[in-house]
């Protein structure tokens, strides 16, 4: 009896030693994996809108300038609410950005991460702040805005608002995310304006009587944005609300202007560009009507009397019914 008890006690031992190497290695396994997580991303290109246009382009990547990113907050959403950075240098609190790589790596582990759903706004608006720093939830993301009085050209410019999300990554069993698509949250739009003959003019002219002092240079060629939606929002809402508004007054074409400029031949303008961001709207109705941009031209008649009207005309160009983010809307047009 005493030496089959032993042999048990000792076949006992031998096993308990077996399953304690077994459950260390796998413990040392896992600190050993347990690896820091990191998010890579990547910027969507232009959708070429060629509607109305000759341009062959399908997608444009955008220019140095349009691809910038100068600013992250970074959200990462599990059902006990949110880890969050806001990232503005190289290193920050929770990790480093590398800018060349357009990559996050933060100090939180795979098995800290978990399954997570990740969210990211850059070049967020300094307006945005607050709400950023307040947000819980994927809702409340969702609803955050920035509202601009003057939304066009020079105001909405870059570096561009962009947003992107990837839902329920489970970083345990890859640490990487890799390409998150950044995607920008302002349209663009690209007016190309060949004039007829009878639109052709200097682009300014004298007007009153020479020698009477009473002259006045008068600008021939004047552009106005109306209806134009003032919001932002970070991410795309299910129905936008309407908040409008225009140009006061009519805004002369220069030759350098960023936004609208005139092309000479000679002395004379042959040629109109306008070149603006703005908000994407998904709706019209009649209190609140289709975004357009109005024209200011002149009219030469060529013939031996004036026009039945003298001074210039005015010409509405309505754009599509809905604008879309990240959209480059080009109109190649004669007139």
């Amino acid at each position: 009896m005493r030496k089959l008890l032993y042999i048990v006690l000792f076949a006992s031992l031998i096993f308990a030693g077996c399953r304690s190497e077994d459950i260390l290695g796998e413990k040392q396994y896992n600190k050993q994996n347990d690896k820091n997580i990191e998010i890579s991303f990547s910027i969507s290109e232009f959708k070429v809108s060629s509607t109305t246009s000759r341009s062959t382009r399908a997608t444009h990547a955008g220019s140095a300038a349009e691809q910038q990113i100068t600013n992250l907050y970074l959200f990462l959403f599990d059902s006990g609410g949110a880890v969050k950075y806001n990232i503005t240098d190289p290193i920050f609190t929770g990790g480093t950005w590398s800018a060349t790589e357009v990559k996050v790596t933060l100090d939180l582990t795979q098995m800290a991460a978990g399954t997570r759903s990740v969210y990211v706004v850059a070049n967020y608006h300094p307006s945005m702040l607050d709400a950023l720093n307040t947000v819980t939830t994927i809702t409340g993301l969702e609803a955050v805005v920035h509202n601009e009085n003057t939304p066009w050209s020079t105001t909405l410019n870059t570096p561009i608002l962009m947003t992107g999300s990837v839902i329920g990554h489970n970083f345990v069993t890859d640490r990487q995310l890799n390409n998150v698509p950044l995607t920008r949250a302002v349209a663009k739009l690209e007016l190309n304006i060949k004039l007829k003959t009878e639109r052709q003019s200097t682009p300014t002219i004298i007007e009153g009587i020479p020698g009477s002092g009473s002259q006045t240079t008068v600008h021939q060629y004047g552009y106005q944005f109306v209806d134009f939606d003032k919001h932002s929002y970070a991410y795309k809402q299910t129905s936008k609300p309407y908040n409008l508004t225009s140009f006061t007054n009519m805004v002369n074409f220069t030759q350098n202007d960023e936004v609208a400029k005139y092309a000479l031949t000679g002395d004379v303008v042959t040629g109109l560009t306008i070149t603006t961001y703005l908000n994407e709207r998904d709706s019209f109705n009649e209190e609140n009507p289709r975004s357009s941009v109005e024209l200011k031209l002149p009219y030469i008649s060529g013939g031996p009397l004036p026009p039945p009207e003298f001074g210039n005309e005015i010409y509405k160009l309505s754009l599509l019914t809905t604008i879309e983010r990240n959209t480059w809307y080009v109109y190649d047009i004669e007139i």
